[in-house]
């Protein structure tokens, strides 16, 4: 039987406590739609989260010059991040 993505012990774990949906559920699901909406937004605009990353953290730090941006940007490739 199809149960639409969820399982068999969702169901029963239902059925045992009224029918309501688990809390931690509700908030992962909603999580997950919220994550594909901005996604979708981001690529439909051209971006991606790791360029939405880089402008949050770009905001964060006020207006750097263009120096200290290249410093920034070398400093983080040679500590591996990405």
């Amino acid at each position: 039987m199809d149960h639409g993505g969820r399982s068999a012990d969702h169901d029963e774990w239902r059925a045992d406590h009224g029918g309501r949906r688990p809390i931690g559920l509700a908030l992962w699901e909603t999580a997950r739609l919220v994550l594909r909406a901005f996604n979708r937004t981001l690529t439909e605009h051209g971006g991606n989260r790791a360029v939405w990353f880089l402008f949050r953290a770009l905001d964060e730090a006020g207006q750097p010059t263009q120096r200290e941006l290249a410093q920034a940007i070398t400093s983080a490739r040679s500590s591996g991040a990405a």
